[in-house]
């Protein structure tokens, strides 16, 4: 299948209005992959030329390994960018709070939050920043956010 039929093809499933971004991933994905497959070592190594480190590109290819098979085909690919890009924010939230929890207790404190952000090539927050979000979004005052709290943060304009 030509680089045209597999864009006619993946806009008639998610949609012409993804065409763009559909052709981005494409590219994306066939300048990292072998074999019509990415696996989690050259998922890294894209991932190092956005300025990721690797405990969060790591978290992010367990999340975007749908099948859980040890690598990412162009589908898990695709839904994986058009979710963080053009998704609900639900579905948003899911993925930057799985992400954001490094210790998997279902919370984010500060600590986490801060690292993340920093992985995500965000400048560092200051405490005072810190402070200021959890001061925003911590309803319940325990000092972390749980997924409701971070609901919060993605629906605020």
């Amino acid at each position: 299948m030509t680089t045209n039929e597999l864009l006619k093809t993946l806009c008639e499933e998610f949609g012409a209005q993804h065409e763009e971004s559909l052709n981005q991933y494409i590219e994306e994905f066939n300048e990292s992959a072998e074999n019509n497959l990415l696996s989690k070592e050259q998922f890294l190594k894209y991932s190092k030329r956005d300025g990721m480190d690797d405990q969060v590109a790591e978290r992010i290819f367990t999340f975007f390994d749908a099948n859980k098979d040890g690598s990412m085909d162009l589908r898990e690919f695709i839904s994986a960018n058009l979710m963080i890009d053009h998704g609900d924010t639900n579905e948003q939230t899911k993925f930057f709070f799985t992400i954001f929890d490094l210790n998997g207790d279902g919370t984010i404190d500060k600590q986490e939050l801060k690292l993340v952000m920093k992985a995500l090539g965000v400048t560092e927050l200051t405490e005072e920043e810190l402070d200021a979000i959890f001061e925003d979004l911590d309803e319940d005052k325990n000092g972390l956010l749980d997924f409701n709290e971070m609901l919060t943060l993605f629906t605020k304009e």
